[in-house]
């Protein structure tokens, strides 16, 4: 993922469809390249919140990421 000021962030997503929602997880794969005022942020079935660059969810029917910054205020498009 490319940062709204510059920089890239390797995130990486796995999925799994339990019959009527998704279970799983993410993380990086390898160096950040973000600034330090660069965050990632979480939406889960529409529910936004700051995240941190690993972790997991259950039961999720949509979820998406995208990075912030919090100099500029800019935010890149949902992934």
């Amino acid at each position: 993922m490319s940062g709204p000021e510059g920089g890239t962030l390797p995130l990486c997503k796995s999925w799994v469809w339990d019959g009527n929602d998704y279970d799983g997880r993410w993380w990086t794969n390898g160096p950040s390249s973000l600034p330090s005022r660069t965050y990632l942020q979480r939406s889960e079935d529409g529910s936004v919140t700051n995240s941190s660059y690993s972790g997991s969810y259950q039961d999720v029917t949509k979820i998406a990421f995208r990075l912030c910054d919090s100099s500029s205020g800019r935010c890149t498009g949902w992934w």
